[in-house]
């Protein structure tokens, strides 16, 4: 009697809807897959909206383990409204990442990544192309080009100088030393001041406000986001999500502009430093701001000093010249 009173709760007016649409959805889902055509990974059986995402909590690696371990190394998987495959073998992820490596080299851009690098249109996130290899040679040209890294040899030296300078003070304070992050953070200033002529590490307000947009891009690129997953909320902002990735896009665009302005003045200092050089003899065969700096300046003392030993000769010549002239007057 008790079950048939279940039974009767479950297919009541109220709760039949539900479950049709529902057992709807399901069949929906599985007739889309069967008439796609494609020989697709074996699947662990998912959720009609959510997919498998509820299957990933809650450690992803973990979960996606456990998953290879009952369905083989290759999983077919929808994550919300998102398919995607998980390699979870070395031989499969060596077929991903090398044998068909080109099939597999664009990355997602999630909401958050789109809004922020203006469509993907940065190294990390643009699509492989002609655009990606033109980004490509350009940071290899601008940043780790044999000539640039010479230019720049002083700022590494002055940035591990620093170093050495406050790890010999703690020592000698006995304070202790976090070593991570103070090479964290001489990696920091080094890229920062051969990027944007600052240091990562600084006290000013710009350093202080480029450290929290980093951040803060760093915290809204991973974060789970609704948008980004099921099709029903992509324009749908539910999480508030939006209001804040506009907030930091516009900060980055600020921080875009400052490294524009310091890449010029950069430029512009240093095309006035290699005509210097040709004008100065010696400031060829010294590499650094510092050293050609001394060059120049020792050129100049050396040029006051022949000026005034040219002077004061000038003026002997003269005075002898008025002493032999009243000389022959007072004789005449």
């Amino acid at each position: 009697m008790d079950h048939q009173l279940e039974a009767r709760d479950l297919f009541s007016p109220t709760t039949l809807p539900l479950l049709l649409f529902v057992a709807g959805l399901a069949v929906l889902y599985a007739l889309r897959r069967w008439s796609s055509g494609l020989r697709l990974p074996p699947s662990p059986f998912g959720l009609p909206i959510l997919g498998h995402l509820h299957l990933l909590a809650p450690l992803p690696h973990q979960a996606l383990h456990r998953l290879a371990e009952r369905h083989g190394p290759l999983l077919y998987l929808r994550l919300g409204s998102v398919p995607c495959v998980a390699a979870c073998s070395p031989d499969a992820a060596r077929e991903v990442l090398k044998t068909h490596e080109t099939a597999f080299l664009d990355r997602p851009k999630p909401a958050a990544v789109h809004r922020l690098t203006y469509g993907g249109q940065d190294f990390s996130f643009s699509a492989y192309g002609p655009y990606w290899r033109f980004m490509k040679r350009a940071c290899v040209h601008e940043l780790l080009a044999g000539r640039t890294l010479d230019r720049l040899r002083h700022v590494r030296r002055e940035e591990v100088a620093r170093l050495v300078g406050s790890l010999r003070s703690s020592a000698a304070d006995g304070a202790p030393v976090d070593v991570d992050a103070a090479l964290m953070g001489l990696t920091g200033d080094i890229v920062s001041r051969m990027v944007m002529s600052r240091r990562w590490t600084g006290d000013d307000n710009d350093t202080e406000e480029m450290r929290s947009v980093v951040a803060e891009t760093a915290e809204l690129t991973g974060t789970f986001n609704l948008q980004d997953y099921i099709g029903a909320f992509r324009y749908w902002d539910v999480q508030g999500l939006r209001k804040r990735i506009d907030a930091v896009h516009r900060k980055l665009k600020y921080v875009y502009f400052q490294c524009v302005r310091a890449t010029a003045r950069r430029e512009k200092i240093n095309a006035r430093m290699e005509l210097l050089k040709e004008l100065v003899p010696g400031c060829s065969k010294v590499s650094g701001t510092a050293l050609v700096l001394d060059e120049i300046i020792n050129h100049v003392q050396s040029l006051q000093r022949q000026v005034e030993e040219k002077c004061s000769d000038t003026s002997a010549i003269r005075v002898s010249h008025i002493c032999r002239v009243l000389d022959t007057e007072k004789a005449v």
